[in-house]
């Protein structure tokens, strides 16, 4: 029997108002300073444990964009906060 290739379809809502204090990645990353990669990979670890934690809305465009919970975006920035700056002579 063969492996089915088909991407997975994802759930998401059409045209859905997004609550206060969600963000999506671009959005928080812009007003933060943090790297959408960086932001992604930390929102990445919650993932399964916490899953009303991430809402994908089909925007005006038809573009499906996924948000993250105001305790989320919490986590992220006391996740990111404990990382040690580089020296300035790197």
């Amino acid at each position: 029997m063969e492996k089915s290739t088909s991407p997975k379809i994802e759930e998401y809502s059409e045209n859905q108002q997004i609550s206060e204090g969600w963000k999506n990645k671009t959005s928080f990353s812009k007003e933060s300073k943090i790297s959408p990669n960086l932001i992604a990979h930390i929102a990445d670890q919650y993932r399964k444990s916490n899953q009303g934690y991430f809402k994908k809305i089909k925007d005006k465009t038809g573009r499906i964009v996924e948000y993250y919970a105001p305790e989320l975006i919490e986590r992220i920035e006391k996740k990111y906060n404990e990382y040690t700056e580089a020296p300035d002579d790197w």
